[in-house]
This record gives structure tokens, sequence and C-alpha cells, in this order.
């Protein structure tokens, strides 16, 4: 993940507790003891390529951030659950969550 410093110092969602989390699950399954290893010719750097982590309500409203009556993101709420949501969305690409974090909506 040094590779993605860059994104923490630009402040995009990378550095939200429940992107990370999500993150770790995935980068989880690369590992020679995961239970769950990513599919054959599948590659964390495929699943990540298109993400967009910009900070933005329209990427992350419902799965990692709520979003409020004036549009605005909040990032208040459990890792554990919106982690779950992430490591979904970048499980999936293609689900409505995949999509959306793409920006393929």
């Amino acid at each position: 993940m040094v590779e993605d410093a860059e994104f923490f110092h630009a402040k995009t969602a990378t550095p939200i507790p429940a992107v990370v989390a999500g993150l770790g699950a995935t980068m989880n399954r690369t590992m020679s003891w995961s239970a769950d290893p990513l599919p054959e010719g599948i590659r964390l750097d495929a699943l990540r390529a298109d993400v967009q982590w910009d900070r933005e309500a329209k990427y992350r409203g419902g799965i990692a951030a709520k979003v409020t009556d004036k549009g605005a993101v909040s990032w208040a709420g459990g890792a554990r659950d919106s982690g779950h949501k992430i490591y979904d969305a970048l499980n999936n690409p293609e689900t409505e969550t995949g999509m959306q974090i793409r920006g393929r909506f």
C-alpha cells in the first residue's frame, strides 16, 4: 500500500477506517493462508484499478458514509458494517455498490 500514499496525502476516502477495513479484508484474500482466495485470474490491482477514491457522496453514500440532508458526507458510523460494504463493493464490481464506488452508475 506504499503506492497508495498519494491517496492519503490527497485526503481521499482511502484513510477512512471503513475503507481501510474493506481493503484489508480484500488484501487478505491474496495471502497464501486465505480460506477465501480471489478467483483464479483475478488480481487485487484489477479490483482496485477503477475505484473512485474521492470523498464524494456519489461514490461513498450508503456504503462507507452517510449523506446528510444537505448532501454532505458524514463518515460517522461503524467501520465493521461499512467495512463489509466496502469489501463487497471491491470484490463484486458488477453489483450496484461495486459500480457505485467505481463511478459506473
